[in-house]
């Protein structure tokens, strides 16, 4: 196993997710169209339909995209014009309907909002009162609130989330939660979920014999599934062993610590049998490194250096005379500045003009009256890749590289002062010192290699085809990362002008392919967008299969060509969806499996309950889990099962079907993974995106 540390270049931080409505107002004379939509770039994107209401009667749908309001056009730089209006007063909309390409014209007369209530929130009547019983009143009604929210199905919780509320109780009243048990203990004969409930509340009561009891028959009868072996009941088998051990049980409680360990990282279980570290790891780390110093003659006269400035954040602008984008997001940025007059961060604005242009760069300055320094230096900007203008270089306050974008947008100046307001609030090395971040930590009982390892603050979701590797970069969509020597580097110029909003899906087809809940957007290698389509459902899942796209929806299956022409569609709504090896599709539906050909035919179709993911081969897991790959990482690169499991745990299959690869990632915020062959060695990488954390490239090898 290796362990290895590599410097590369951070990416930017995104704006939020943009969320609009006209369906509801404050205003009683202000009237609506009856709409809820999602900004985009390419228009607004319909999500809801109120009934009754004039969008309604004029027959707009769920997925339609709204392009053009009263004759003016949505765009990304322009303000999107308002759908409320006078009541009575009659509004033109332009609106391409779902997977249509061409604008139809309709027209609606604005009325007050519709009559019904707003949309409610999920009132949990049941839970609530089992919550209160348990802090006040006598037990008997703690019990009656239990027998009530379980004959309300938990009010749409899960058992455990029901239920959570008794690990305090048995703290703080444990004869009332005793009670509450008994109850809850009789429902269980014919809910089986109920008894890891019980269990675990006794135990929390100091019972053993009976947390011993209860947790066992949670255990009991559960089949030797994939979804077993790559640990969707690890945290269960955990808890089971600790109560053996209170229990009495020592040598049935280490053989379970033994078996839960390639699974899952029970470090506190370990100690307490007294076991030495069964599965040893090897940690991942991320080096961050300040930027060598800068030194800058301003125009005032007054020499400026970045070492000068630690402690606080540093904006490097980098703009020029002939650019015209410079010449709105300077003045945006003067306004911005002179706002926060006691804001701890530094602004500096760099002209990187020819000396022909100097005269003129000098004019500008002056007439913008910035209340920041301005220096000139076109070796700066190469020595900081500056490609395209305006470019922004955000330094925090430790000296160390934290983003680097191009291009302006109304809403990047926000956005710079949302990530400059956190790296104030984050902690600063102000002397200056390397940073490193734990990524996480790796065991296998083959060989793991750390191949790359690089700061990256905005990337989810991601995907490799055929050594292009994809990501979301979190308020831009999906965007192309640079591959090198056999690894994804994230040396990433974001273009502020590229935006998106509510990206869930990704993948790869002559360029990066990313989804939201209702659109699919297909973009070139350079980012811009060859063509985007709206559904008239919720996307589920999104998969490349050779040269097609497919889609999945609640309302059935859709495959594009690279162009965005529909190819097939089919009444079979899926879940999940997985490219099978000769083309074509592998789907679950929650109770189905059912492989497909290319031209949409069934190949197979075969039993699969309670399905939530499916594989390359067809290898299924149901809820517990966030991703399933199959990986060419056995011996020759033979494939393997990876699965990421949705309590942040990455684990691997050998060829077994036996645990043989933990992987533990330090971050909450959210993690993805992709496999693919980025060396041509027929041998398939891992690479992990960490969302705030890093990016990286690993080697596997798993018997």
């Amino acid at each position: 196993m290796i362990r290895q540390s590599i410097l590369l270049t951070m990416v930017a931080i995104a704006p939020p997710l943009l969320n609009a409505s006209d369906a509801y107002g404050a205003s009683p004379s202000d009237g609506y169209v009856g709409i809820r939509y999602l900004e985009q770039t390419e228009g607004l994107v319909v999500t809801e339909v109120v009934p009754g209401m004039p969008a309604d009667a004029a027959g707009m749908v769920p997925g339609d995209l709204i392009v053009s309001i009263d004759g003016e056009d949505i765009g990304p730089d322009a303000p999107t014009p308002s759908l409320v209006g006078p009541t009575g007063e009659a509004l033109r909309m332009g609106v391409v309907s779902p997977l249509g390409q061409a604008v139809r014209t309709i027209e609606v007369v604005r009325m007050p909002k519709a009559k019904g209530p707003p949309p409610t929130k999920t009132v949990r009547r049941n839970y609530t009162r089992f919550s209160g019983s348990l802090r006040r009143g006598p037990a008997r009604h703690a019990r009656a609130a239990a027998e009530a929210l379980i004959r309300a199905d938990y009010d749409g919780l899960s058992v455990d989330q029901a239920f959570a509320p008794l690990r305090r109780a048995a703290r703080e009243h444990p004869r009332k939660a005793r009670v509450t048990l008994s109850a809850i203990a009789n429902a269980a004969r014919d809910r089986p979920e109920l008894n890891r409930v019980v269990g675990m509340a006794y135990q929390w009561l100091g019972d053993s014999e009976k947390s011993l009891a209860y947790l066992k028959a949670s255990r009991s009868g559960v089949e030797d599934s994939l979804a077993e072996r790559l640990g969707a009941s690890a945290w269960a088998d955990r808890d089971l062993a600790s109560v053996m051990w209170d229990a009495g049980q020592r040598g049935d409680s280490i053989a379970l610590t033994r078996r839960v360990a390639p699974l899952l990282k029970t470090e506190a279980l370990w100690k307490k049998v007294g076991m030495a570290t069964p599965t040893p790891t090897s940690p991942w780390e991320v080096a961050v490194e300040p930027l060598d110093d800068i030194a800058l003659a301003t125009r005032s006269g007054s020499p400026w250096r970045l070492s000068a400035q630690r402690g606080r954040p540093v904006a490097m602008v980098f703009w020029a005379s002939w650019c015209g984008p410079c010449k709105k997001e300077l003045p945006a940025l003067a306004h911005l500045v002179r706002s926060r007059p006691d804001w701890p961060v530094e602004f500096i604005a760099v002209s990187v003009d020819k000396d022909v242009h100097f005269d003129k760069a000098e004019q500008l300055a002056d007439g913008w009256d910035l209340p920041f320094p301005v220096a000139f230096d076109r070796d700066l900007g190469s020595r900081m890749n500056v490609e395209g203008l305006p470019a922004i270089r955000l330094i925090d306050g430790s000296g160390v590289l934290r983003s680097a974008s191009a291009g302006y947008s109304e809403k990047s100046v926000m956005k710079l002062a949302a990530a400059l307001d956190r790296l104030v609030e984050g902690e600063t090395d102000e002397a200056g010192q390397s940073a490193r971040r734990q990524m996480g930590a790796s065991w296998s009982l083959g060989e793991v290699g750390l191949r790359f390892a690089q700061p990256a603050d905005a990337l989810r979701q991601i995907a490799v085809l055929n050594g292009r590797v994809t990501a979301i970069f979190s308020g831009h969509g999906a965007i192309e990362l640079p591959v090198e020597g056999g690894g994804v580097r994230s040396q990433i110029v974001v273009d502020e002008a590229l935006l998106s909003s509510g990206d869930r899906h990704i993948a790869w087809l002559d360029g990066p392919i990313s989804a939201g809940l209702w659109w699919l957007r297909a973009r070139a290698s350079d980012g811009t967008t060859r063509w985007f389509r709206t559904m008239s459902s919720p996307i589920a899942s999104v998969v490349t299969s050779k040269d097609q796209l497919w889609v999945a929806t609640d309302s059935g299956l859709t495959v594009f060509d690279p162009l965005g022409n529909i190819v097939v569609q089919l009444d079979a709504p899926a879940v999940s969806l997985a490219a099978a090896a000769d083309g074509g599709v592998w789907a679950v539906d929650g109770e189905r499996r059912v492989r497909y050909a290319p031209d949409g035919r069934v190949v197979l179709s075969d039993e699969a309950i309670g399905s939530a993911l499916i594989a390359a081969d067809g290898s299924w897991v149901g809820r517990g889990f966030k991703q399933i790959v199959l990986a060419r990482v056995g011996p020759s690169g033979s494939p393997r099962v990876i699965a990421l499991r949705r309590d942040g745990t990455i684990v691997g299959l050998d060829g077994t079907g036996q645990p043989a690869l933990r992987v533990d990632v330090d971050n909450d915020r959210g993690h993805f993974i992709a496999v693919g062959d980025l060396d041509d060695d027929q041998h398939d990488e891992l690479v992990l995106s960490s969302y705030g954390v890093g990016l990286a490239t690993i080697e596997l090898e798993i018997p």
